[in-house]
């Protein structure tokens, strides 16, 4: 997102947020999904894959380990 930001004196005026440009970032609540350059000019964002891929996962249950009798 990107907003215009206006500054008098020690007045501070923030204009309506606005996209800045579209992604597929990925959404995470443990670490930052992007980075930004110093002069602000580039992006490097983590996004997800254009096509939804799953995997099968197996789960066992009730399973020992060879136990002698």
């Amino acid at each position: 997102m990107a907003v215009e930001v206006k500054t008098a004196g020690d007045r501070f005026e923030a204009g309506i947020p606005r996209i800045l440009f579209p992604t597929r970032a990925a959404v995470s609540g443990f670490h930052e999904v992007y980075a930004v350059t110093a002069d602000g000019q580039r992006f490097l964002i983590i996004t997800e894959s254009e096509e939804a891929v799953s995997q099968a996962a197996t789960v066992l249950m009730n399973w020992r380990v060879g136990l002698k009798k």
